[in-house]
């Protein structure tokens, strides 16, 4: 009897510091993932085409006044559903464990962009997920939406 509410206990315990360990671990990801977007999107001169809601290329002002290219890349069916960004060639991945997410495109108006050039704000919804021991542990972006500033709107 002792023995079982002990077991019990443990792993109840056990349980609950790999869930505190998973917020944890999600929030901090998603943390960084979102700053490393915001700060291409906000150095963004524009879209280049054939954006969709799993990825989208953004040339991005350099400080020498250069612009580079770098794609934003969501694989739902890949092994642990990463976000990644792709600059100079080199791949690096940002959130892993996505569960769900999608980009959209607005216009300096707010309203849905159709086709590249119009493009002035891009929004972000996505879900992380890990599990501990067969149960869903998750937490929700419910949304972030940023400006590219380098865009002009007119000449």
């Amino acid at each position: 009897m002792i023995a079982s509410v002990l077991m019990g206990a443990f792993l109840f315990i056990g349980r609950s510091t790999v869930a505190i360990y998973n917020y944890s671990e999600m929030n901090d990801q998603s943390r960084r993932g979102l700053e490393v977007l915001g700060r291409d999107l906000r150095a963004g001169a524009g879209v280049l085409s054939g954006y969709n809601e799993n990825n989208f290329t953004v040339q991005v002002r350099q400080a020498d006044g250069s612009l580079l290219n770098v794609t934003y890349n969501y694989s739902p069916n890949a092994p642990d559903s990463p976000l990644t960004r792709t600059a100079n060639g080199e791949t690096t991945t940002i959130m892993s464990s996505v569960d769900d997410l999608s980009f959209h495109y607005f216009n300096l108006q707010a309203e849905p962009a159709s086709v590249p050039l119009e493009v002035k704000q891009i929004q972000l919804r996505l879900k992380l997920v890990r599990y501990v021991i067969g149960l869903e542990n998750t937490e929700k972006v419910v949304s972030a939406r940023y400006i590219l500033r380098n865009k002009r709107v007119s000449e």
